[in-house]
């Protein structure tokens, strides 16, 4: 098990710090248009499988196997690529109330 470092404020030299929130960033409000639309377009697209299914099974078959293999590699690859990224957080100090990037 690896312990999180410790995180000390440059202003105060105190480890009472906390990551920043941001209080202004809520849910976004999609609108019924998007929700319709979004909707339709999936209802669609399942029409489309169902009956190409039927008309062409093999080539259905091996598209979708072509396809999930694809998605399945991309989401390995952005797996290593966020275990080795290290971000800078904005961090809050509780003490002085100074914010900073640790």
């Amino acid at each position: 098990m690896s312990e999180q470092p410790v995180i000390i404020c440059p202003h105060c030299k105190s480890d009472n710090v906390l990551p920043f929130e941001e209080e202004s960033r809520g849910p976004a409000n999609e609108s019924l248009f998007i929700i319709i639309f979004l909707a339709l377009a999936i209802l669609g697209a399942y029409f489309l499988f169902v009956i190409s299914s039927y008309l062409f099974f093999p080539a259905v078959v091996f598209a979708f196997v072509i396809l999930s293999s694809y998605l399945i590699n991309r989401q390995d690859r952005k797996k290593k690529k966020k275990t080795t990224a290290h971000v800078l957080k904005e961090h809050i100090c509780l003490d002085c109330s100074n914010d900073f990037l640790a």
